[in-house]
């Protein structure tokens, strides 16, 4: 018969060093990822990972919540869908607000996004200010998704220079885990002196 064979690490995924072999699905159980910190960093080696990806939540307002954290951080819209195996248990946490919840109750499938959202604002008619300008506002939400790294929404049209900088040092000790660099979107959008190249 069949073997199934289970390795458990001390350690989250964004701190393993080692090479987990290939993946046919990534699964999170109960992961409250809107909040906990540490979740965006771990998303970026999940996303690295290539592979369908499934999360489940508790209530209505978390499923709302992981649906756009998932898309801010290089996912594809997930299907949410009712889990016909959810607990039936019913169980009270603090942030819920008081609202009766069961374990794995929602379902989200998603996989990794093939390319950013601001790729087709790059791809249209060149030399378009607004493109660029809504791109870049893109660029910085993923950026904040991410990396923590928060600056006031115009801070890229009104000092590219600058917020070229500043998401450079947001990168910094961070791995270059996603599927497709940016570099050469900042490069089409900021010109052709991006400097080294990361991934959002």
């Amino acid at each position: 018969g069949r073997r199934l064979t289970f390795t458990v690490h001390t350690a989250t995924l964004q701190d393993l060093d080692k090479d987990l072999g290939r993946f046919d699905v990534a699964v999170a159980f109960n992961s409250g990822m809107i909040h906990y910190p540490t979740w965006p960093a771990a998303l970026l080696r999940v996303r690295s990972l290539g592979c369908p990806f499934v999360v489940t939540a508790w209530v209505l307002h978390e499923v709302a919540g992981v649906f756009q954290l998932l898309k801010d951080a290089g996912f594809c819209p997930a299907t949410v869908t009712s889990n016909a195996f959810a607990s039936r248990a019913p169980q009270r946490v603090a942030f819920c607000q008081g609202t009766t919840c069961f374990c794995n109750r929602a379902v989200l499938l998603t996989s990794p996004a093939a390319a950013g959202e601001w790729v087709p604002l790059l791809e249209r008619e060149p030399g378009r200010r607004q493109d660029a300008e809504d791109a870049l506002r893109l660029l910085q939400g993923r950026a904040e998704v991410l990396f923590g790294a928060k600056w006031p929404l115009e801070a890229p049209i009104e000092d590219p220079q600058g917020f070229q900088a500043e998401l450079r040092r947001a990168a910094e000790g961070r791995a270059a885990c996603g599927k497709k660099s940016i570099a050469d979107d900042l490069a089409t959008v900021l010109g052709p002196e991006v400097g080294p190249d990361f991934a959002l």
